[in-house]
This record gives structure tokens, C-alpha cells and sequence, in this order.
């Protein structure tokens, strides 16, 4: 007498189910959190993770900003966030960031770039630090941990950029050499205001209250 069997599911290879989460699709524009995003050829989306890949990079613009982001790569998840390596932003005031990698918050508006950083605008050449932060909405940059410029020569623990380079703060323990003037203080709590609204930049360590306070959201 012969039992019964019953017969085994078809198991398919693990490649093929891998393969089978990944959908392909031509390029076309996007928009995510405010940015128009342009890939430079084809893209494909892991329907596991909700992650769009562009493996040869593309062009992110934020027109209400001014801000424009080119990546090597780039990859996105729709409503969450982006991620780029190979990145060159440009902002609304001139400025131009180099980073290695760039991820941003869409929720948050925020851009954190890290590795081999230089930033540059009117009011500073070559600087780099340990990260710097964009925020999107406000148009703050952001720099922190062992920063240094070129242009005026200085180093601080952070550097705030505002309206477009008319207003820097330098926080923490910094120094700062311009038109052979020297400033120079220690302390988590110390600051300088770089202040060229008026078209001739001025120092001053002892800053208005109400010009510091539009800093303070960047200071923590």
C-alpha cells in the first residue's frame, strides 16, 4: 500500500525573489520634500524597503530654496529621505558645498553633509569641518567640530552661517586673524559676530541679544 504524499511548495532560488523586489524604470522627475529630483539614467525601486536607487546619480533642486544638489549616486525614499555621495550643492546666497556624502531629512529639512568638506561663499573661502548641516527652510549652514577657513583665517568648534554670509557667528573656542586684527577666545559659551550687513564686514564679541538670538536654534 502506497501512502499519500503531499506535495512540496516550488521554492524559488533567493536570487530570484531578490531580484523580483527590484523594479526597474526610466528616468523621470520627482519631487520630494520640496526638491525636483532629475535622475541621470535609469532607476530602480526595492519594493521591500520603498528605497529608489539612481546608481549614476542626478541633479535635486529646491527652486522655492535656491538650492540645487548634484550626486555621483543618489537614492531616495519618498517622503523620508535622500541620500547622495559625490555631492556639489549650491545655494540661494552663492555658497558651494563639496561633501563626500549627503543624507537628507525630508520631515526635518534638514542636510547633513560629512567627509572631506569645503565650503565657500562670500564671506568664507575653504572652509571645512568634521559635518555641516544645511537647513533647507531657513538657509542656515551649519558647521561644527574643527573648523577652519581660509578666508578670513580662523578656527572655532562651530560656525554659524546666516543670510547668505551677511551674518557668521563663531562659537566655542575659536580664533580669528582679519586686516591684521586678532581675535582669539576660550570657553563653550564664547562667540563673534561677523557682521556685513551693511556691506563692511565688522567683529564684535558682545553681539545685539536680538541679532544672537536668531542663532540660538543653531547653537545646541
Amino acid at each position: 500500500m502506497t501512502a499519500n504524499r503531499t506535495p512540496r511548495p516550488h521554492r524559488l532560488p533567493v536570487l530570484t525573489l531578490l531580484a523580483a523586489l527590484t523594479v526597474p524604470f526610466a528616468a523621470h522627475a520627482i519631487t520630494l520634500g520640496g526638491f525636483q529630483i532629475q535622475a541621470r539614467g535609469a532607476q530602480s525601486l526595492n519594493l521591500e524597503t520603498g528605497r529608489t536607487d539612481l546608481p549614476q546619480g542626478g541633479t535635486a533642486t529646491d527652486a522655492a530654496h535656491g538650492l540645487t544638489l548634484q550626486g555621483r549616486t543618489m537614492s531616495y525614499e519618498a517622503g523620508r529621505s535622500l541620500r547622495a555621495t559625490g555631492v556639489t550643492i549650491r545655494t540661494a546666497g552663492g555658497g558651494n558645498l563639496r561633501a563626500d556624502t549627503v543624507t537628507y531629512d525630508v520631515p526635518g529639512g534638514r542636510l547633513d553633509a560629512n567627509g572631506h568638506l569645503a565650503f565657500q561663499n562670500s564671506a568664507l573661502k575653504d572652509l571645512t569641518a568634521r559635518t555641516v548641516r544645511l537647513d533647507t527652510r531657513s538657509g542656515a549652514v551649519v558647521a561644527t567640530g574643527g573648523v577652519t577657513a581660509r578666508t578670513p583665517a580662523l578656527k572655532a568648534d562651530r560656525v554659524v552661517v546666516l543670510d547668505g554670509g551677511k551674518l557668521v557667528l563663531l562659537s566655542g573656542n575659536y580664533t580669528l586673524t582679519s586686516a591684521g586684527t586678532r581675535y582669539a577666545k576660550a570657553g563653550s559659551r564664547a562667540v563673534l559676530l561677523l557682521n556685513g550687513t551693511n556691506g563692511r564686514q565688522t567683529a564684535t564679541a558682545t553681539p545685539p541679544a536680538a541679532v544672537l538670538a536668531r542663532f540660538a536654534p543653531y547653537l545646541n
